[in-house]
């Protein structure tokens, strides 16, 4: 059970560094909010597999967020090229 709690915690963790809401994270994972919630906290064990698909969903969160970013950038570089050429961005 100790390994499992070190699991969770290091989810915890990833979860607020990401920025993921608990509600997003248990929209996109398919669970129920609450039953994240009670994961979360030790109140439910979790399989080993729920945590997995956990610490994935997570993972694809933070690569989407890192590839609109990039998207963000490159639209954003185009405009002030447009812009210093003077032509119109819209």
């Amino acid at each position: 059970m100790a390994a499992r709690n070190s699991e969770i915690a290091g989810i915890r963790a990833e979860l607020a560094r990401s920025g993921v809401t608990q509600a997003r994270l248990a929209r996109l994972a398919g669970c129920h909010p609450s039953h994240l919630n009670r994961v979360l906290r030790g109140h439910c064990p979790p399989s080993a597999g729920f945590l997995d698909s956990l610490r994935r969903t997570i993972d694809l969160c933070a690569r989407a967020e890192e590839a609109a970013e990039e998207a963000r950038e490159r639209v954003l570089a185009a405009a002030a090229r447009e812009a210093r050429e003077g032509n119109d961005v819209t």
